[in-house]
């Protein structure tokens, strides 16, 4: 009945990670029952944590509070599998809130939202189809969108690419853009941006 915990590093693709993992009921989750559970992982591309509850052996799902953040979006998507060319657009990110993921979804609700300076609220989910080609989908509400960065980067012809673009990047679909993205809507609520973005390879 005493408490489980679990420290170490490896290095997986050139990347160094720093992992710990804790429970106060190590039986259970050994036995592959749901169980409290606090973890986390680190490195230079990315930190994750989560604090909730999981099944780590029978059927991996985690419910509840996690956080995913990276000083580089491009440099987190190059890790797993979808190079992006230099830009200076999809830079610091980072997706706090609630968690529900399974070994194909990864979706955070209820999530604090920030990338490139631009902070909003609202859903986002990442899936593998059965092709194991990533997909980022969510809706999100923000104050104020500051697109010039990304602007600079379709005019300079690198960084961000259309779906149908080049192969091997990863396309960004904006699917609905409701008014006032340089500074709030007129009808005084907050903006809704909802995007989709997919691994064409």
């Amino acid at each position: 009945r005493s408490a489980w915990s679990i420290r170490g590093n490896c290095i997986w693709r050139s990347e160094a990670f720093d992992f710990s993992a804790s429970s106060p009921s190590p039986l259970l989750v050994l036995s592959g029952g749901t169980a409290p559970v606090v973890a986390s992982l680190k490195s230079g591309a990315f930190d994750f944590s989560f604090e909730g509850d999981g099944n780590l052996i029978a059927d991996l799902h985690l419910t509840g509070n996690g956080k995913l953040a990276t000083p580089s979006l491009r440099r987190f998507a190059g890790l797993f599998g979808s190079a992006m060319p230099p830009g200076s657009a999809l830079a610091e990110f980072s997706v706090s809130g609630t968690l529900d993921t399974t070994p194909m979804k990864f979706a955070f609700t209820e999530a604090d939202v920030m990338l490139d300076g631009n902070s909003g609220r609202g859903a986002l989910q990442l899936s593998l189809d059965k092709s194991n080609r990533a997909k980022l989908t969510g809706t999100i509400s923000a104050g104020a969108i500051d697109l010039s960065r990304y602007v600079g980067d379709l005019a300079g012809g690198r960084g961000i690419h259309l779906v149908g673009g080049e192969a091997k990047h990863v396309g960004i679909v904006v699917l609905a853009c409701e008014s006032g993205l340089g500074g709030g809507s007129d009808h005084g609520g907050p903006d809704a941006l909802a995007t989709a973005v997919a691994d064409h390879r």
